[in-house]
């Protein structure tokens, strides 16, 4: 039976929202109050307001922390919705007074929130006319995520282990996802963590709610991180590894040993749990860690014919202090007085490529490198070229013997100390012509 209430314009939102919000409008009345919202941006704002109320209330409810509210502002909550009775009451059957008594008990208990300013709301907001869902509550810090959209079988349990229906994810905040669920967190920025089926994630109850983090502590999630301030990376951590995420998109499962990731766009820092330094992966790659936290799989694609070299790059001249590894496509560098990257020193660092090489012709190849400083190349385990001393900037050679669409061995290590920073790796042979050594021709892996 229709809620045949006669709202006069002074209050007809607010009745009308109430009335809404608790599920109990009509046809007409959402009709109405449709109308209302498109026309008028003060009403929408307002509206907002209410439906933000409307959610704390279910909050405050479910969670039983209502004492302690400040009497004054409880005192002036009351007072409205006593104005609000006085208004309708000659309009209003008895069937509707539950609904104002719910809003009545609903002002006493949130009277420290009536008050807080609201953002203007985007023009136009569309009313849903279907029954209301849960208002999404508001974090408390930007670096705090918020459960949005549709999801199903989850659950969320604070650090004191009890089990609540909310959305705000506070630190210390554990969500499950049942099997045959799903669940999205919103941050602020616009960063979007899909968490999957039978996963658990964890908020660090050490988390400030400035910069972002998260424990997956088993199952799988996918992030599209808004890019993040370098010097507050989104951090993620599994058992066996930590992420550092400045702006990607990105694939992460854990399992009670091991940890993968795979980039689709950008790159993530991983390091495992057993490694001091990290890995740079980058789009198109993936790394695994082990139950040591030792990161164990080749980076890279899928495949036999990723080509490039892999590069570890050491803040140090003796390659035992590892910062980041990278698949770089050819060895053709020119650093000048500055650093392959943020973690590494300008004036000492060393670097180790290592892969493979196929060529085209059966024959002698002359290796030659330009560089500064130290150089040792090893082509098919044999040392090529040996320059591992301080020097101006040179050029160096050596000889190697390779078989047409035959993969060896190579392996290139320098160092930088200090100033002046250059390296690169060319070929030629009597039929190959002198160049940089293409990509095409080098590997990541042996192949088959």
């Amino acid at each position: 039976m229709a809620n045949d209430v006669d709202t006069g314009p002074e209050d007809d939102l607010e009745v009308l929202a109430l009335l809404h919000l608790d599920g109990l409008a009509d046809a007409e009345q959402r009709q109405r109050l449709e109308h209302i919202l498109v026309g008028d941006a003060d009403a929408r704002v307002a509206f907002l307001r209410l439906a933000r109320q409307h959610g704390e209330l279910a909050e405050l409810l479910k969670s039983g922390i209502a004492a302690g509210e400040d009497p004054p502002r409880q005192a002036h909550s009351t007072t409205r919705l006593r104005r609000i009775g006085a208004v309708y009451q000659p309009r209003l059957r008895a069937a509707h007074w539950p609904a104002l008594i719910a809003a009545g008990v609903a002002a006493a208990l949130i009277g420290a929130f009536l008050l807080v300013p609201q953002p203007s709301a985007p023009n136009p907001v569309p009313l849903v006319m279907a029954p209301p869902a849960p208002v999404p509550g508001t974090p408390a810090a930007p670096g705090l995520p918020t459960l949005v959209g549709d999801w199903q079988d989850f659950a969320v349990a604070p650090a004191t282990g009890e089990d609540v229906s909310r959305r705000a994810l506070l630190p210390g905040d554990r969500l499950t996802v049942g099997l045959s669920g799903n669940a999205t967190l919103a941050y602020a920025d616009g960063t979007r963590v899909v968490v999957g089926r039978a996963s658990h994630v964890t908020i660090p109850s050490s988390a400030t709610g400035s910069d972002i983090a998260l424990i997956l502590d088993v199952g799988v999630l996918d992030a599209d991180v808004t890019t993040q301030r370098p010097q507050h990376p989104m951090q993620v951590r599994t058992a066996t590894a930590a992420l550092e995420v400045v702006g990607t998109r990105f694939h992460l499962s854990a399992a009670s040993g091991s940890s993968r990731l795979e980039v689709t766009h950008g790159s993530v820092r991983m390091t495992g749990a057993g490694n001091k330094g990290g890995t740079l992966v980058a789009a198109g790659q993936s790394a695994d860690t082990a139950r040591s936290g030792t990161l164990v799989a080749s980076l890279g694609g899928t495949g036999a014919d990723r080509h490039g070299l892999r590069g570890d790059y050491f803040d140090n001249l003796d390659f035992t202090s590892l910062r980041f590894s990278r698949i770089d496509p050819v060895i053709d560098f020119n650093w000048g007085t500055g650093t392959p990257g943020p973690e590494i020193s300008p004036e000492t660092f060393s670097i180790r490529w290592s892969g493979f090489i196929q060529a085209d012709y059966d024959e002698d190849y002359t290796f030659t490198s330009t560089m500064d400083d130290g150089v040792r190349l090893y082509i098919d385990g044999r040392l090529v070229i040996d320059r591992w001393d301080l020097h101006k900037i040179e050029t160096f050679s050596g000889e190697a013997h390779l078989t047409a669409g035959r993969r060896v061995p190579i392996v290139m290590e320098f160092y930088q100390d200090p100033n002046q920073s250059q390296v690169n790796l060319r070929w030629s042979s009597r039929s190959q012509p002198h160049e940089i050594i293409p990509e095409r021709h080098l590997f990541v892996e042996a192949g088959r």
